[in-house]
């Protein structure tokens, strides 16, 4: 289960009440291309290869950030109300993103061994 007090994990779920996050492999693969791009994509750790070279080829062909998590699809899932996992979310909202990203940046300075990316 997903540490709920984490910044990050809160603010995804706040994104998804708000309306602000598309959630699956397909559905975001699809925003990515479309006329108005997400602001964020987060990546779980234990998403597939494929979907992590669809979603990594997609964001960066359409120059939209990645942030590789190293939160698993039910911590993901579970943090925007869903039951089963996600192995993707995309934050369409700049306020969210841009909360998300400081946290993951303050997170990475505050354990240097972090194993989390943002492209």
């Amino acid at each position: 289960m997903p540490i709920m007090n984490d910044k990050i994990l809160s603010l995804c779920g706040l994104a998804k009440r708000a309306g602000k996050v598309t959630v699956g492999t397909n559905m975001v693969t699809s925003f990515i291309r479309g006329k108005v791009k997400p602001q964020l994509v987060i990546l779980s750790s234990d998403a597939s290869d494929n979907s992590k070279k669809k979603i990594s080829d997609s964001c960066e062909y359409h120059n939209v950030k990645l942030i590789f998590s190293d939160y698993t699809m039910i911590e993901l899932g579970h943090a925007i109300g869903q039951s089963g996992g996600a192995a993707c979310i995309a934050v369409a909202d700049a306020g969210f993103s841009k909360a998300i990203l400081n946290h993951y940046e303050t997170k990475e300075t505050a354990n240097s061994k972090d194993s989390q990316e943002v492209k």
